[in-house]
């Protein structure tokens, strides 16, 4: 994907997507990257069990899963060091509507 990934995530072509990697710049706050795979959800985005791969740092990794327990369950994670991979799957369960 080239251009805004804030864009993409509202409106997003080609999907629904069954895999997702994201790659967040270093000291992007993890609830704004949940904020991010909560529209593309919201948006119809992510197959339900899509896979999504979320690399952060390893002091944000846990915060990444608490955040994103609504609707993405993590599997696994796997530390390089100071990254940190975080495996999620999107549950089958749609994501509840904007208040």
């Amino acid at each position: 994907m080239r251009g805004d990934a804030a864009v993409f995530c509202r409106q997003p072509a080609g999907g629904p997507f069954t895999v997702v990697l994201c790659d967040p710049p270093s000291g992007e706050p993890s609830a704004g990257v949940v904020a991010l795979l909560a529209a593309l959800q919201r948006a119809g985005g992510l197959a339900p069990g899509a896979a999504v791969v979320v690399e952060r740092d390893r002091r944000d990794a846990e915060l990444l899963a608490g955040e994103a327990a609504r609707f993405l369950a993590q599997e696994r994670r796997r530390s390089y060091g100071v990254p940190v991979l975080v495996y999620l799957r999107a549950t089958t369960e749609p994501f509840p509507p904007w208040p």
